[in-house]
């Protein structure tokens, strides 16, 4: 027997969506990879083609990932500013700022649980501090299937 093997790099999906009733757009991302921000992207431009005026966003046990990730997702929904930095032990600081590029202007909710990853939380606390966006530590909400 002989067999052909083909090599290819698998990518994950790591963010889905779905549209709540007819006007609220709702996003999971489960991890932040390199393929998220393409992902989220994609997600976005799906549901407001479908009309969304409301977003929720579920980062509820996710693990992280990459910080890249994390700041290019925040650049497009935020207006231009100062969205993290990191620090080294030498004081060497390094900033992830937000271009005006794209901005989402819609009423946006981010949910987040105590297996949220320290990412995941600080992803919604840059987003409630730059657009008074509500976070919401759950325990458990039931999401309906479409």
């Amino acid at each position: 027997m002989e067999f052909d093997i083909t090599r290819k790099n698998l990518v994950l999906p790591t963010v889905t969506q779905k549209m709540l009733g007819k006007q609220t757009g709702y996003i999971q991302v489960t991890e932040f990879t390199e393929h998220t921000v393409e992902q989220f992207e994609d997600a976005l431009t799906e549901l407001q083609q479908e009309g969304m005026t409301a977003l929720i966003v579920d980062l509820r046990s996710n693990p992280g990932g990459m910080l890249t990730s994390v700041c290019s997702m925040l650049d497009d929904i935020l207006p231009e500013g100062l969205l993290v930095y990191t620090e080294d032990k030498d004081g060497n600081r390094q900033d992830y700022n937000s271009t005006d590029d794209k901005t989402l202007d819609l009423p946006l909710a981010v949910l987040v649980n105590g297996n949220s990853a320290r990412q995941p939380i600080s992803t919604s606390v840059t987003i409630m501090m730059h657009t008074g966006t509500a976070v919401i530590p759950v325990r458990d909400v039931i999401i309906p299937r479409t």
